[in-house]
């Protein structure tokens, strides 16, 4: 498990840079940074599915079964990001990679153990079914 946390946190580092990277074009270009951040989420989360998918989990789950259970996750993820980021930097005037900042550190644990134990996870049969 912690060989795939580190794998997690890689490709959570590229999904982030490209969340990262959304966000400071979309306050850059004059949008609230709870409006950049969600469009980033959302950027890095397709990222981060196909990443996790084939090198994260090796999951062999149909992305039928998979990219639902993933869905469901990111909206939990995206919906605590924005909320915090939208807190901190829109409503409070905190910097906003500041307030990114707290939003990932919040987000990252909750993802990884959703991902572990729902999104990609295959069921092993158990000793009384063999």
């Amino acid at each position: 498990m912690i060989s795939r946390f580190c794998r997690f946190v890689g490709v959570g580092a590229a999904a982030t840079f490209i969340q990262y990277l959304i966000l400071i074009i979309f306050v850059r270009l004059g949008t609230f940074a709870a409006i950049g951040t969600f469009v980033g989420y959302l950027g890095g989360a397709v990222f981060s599915y196909f990443a996790n998918y084939r090198f994260t989990f090796i999951s062999a789950k149909a992305h039928q079964d998979a990219m639902p259970k993933f869905m469901c996750v990111v909206t939990v993820g995206i919906t605590i990001n924005t909320a915090i980021v939208a807190l901190l930097a829109d409503q409070l005037g905190m910097n906003y990679i500041f307030a990114q900042v707290v939003a990932t550190g919040t987000t990252l644990l909750t993802n990884f153990l959703g991902h572990e134990f729902w999104s990609f996870r295959t069921r092993v049969a158990s000793r009384s079914n063999l």
